[in-house]
C-alpha cells in the first residue's frame, strides 16, 4: 500500500507531491538530515513525522517548539484524512 501526498504552500508557491510506503517513517522539518525540508521559521529542525500503516495514515509531532498543527487544531499524533 502507498499514499501520495500533496504538499502545497501558497506563501512560497511550493507544491510537492510525495509518495509514502507502507510503515514508512517520513521525517519534516527544516534539518538538512530530514526526509522533507520545510523553509519555514516556524518549523523545529525535526518537527513531525507522517506514519503509513495498514489502515490510516498518522502524523506525530516530534517534541517541535511550535507544535504541530492539523486543521488548525495543536494535536500530539493524529489520524490524517483526505483532505486534512
Amino acid at each position: 500500500m502507498k499514499a501520495v501526498l500533496q504538499i502545497s504552500n501558497p506563501k512560497l508557491q511550493v507544491r510537492n507531491e510525495i509518495v509514502i510506503s507502507l510503515a514508512q517513517n517520513l521525517i519534516f522539518g527544516r534539518s538538512e538530515e530530514v526526509d522533507y525540508v520545510v523553509e519555514d521559521g516556524k518549523m523545529s529542525g525535526k518537527h513531525c513525522r507522517l506514519l503509513l500503516k495498514e489502515d490510516r495514515l498518522e502524523i506525530h509531532d516530534i517534541s517541535s517548539k511550535n507544535g504541530t498543527y492539523l486543521n488548525g487544531i495543536r494535536i500530539d499524533q493524529s489520524e490524517i484524512f483526505i483532505g486534512d
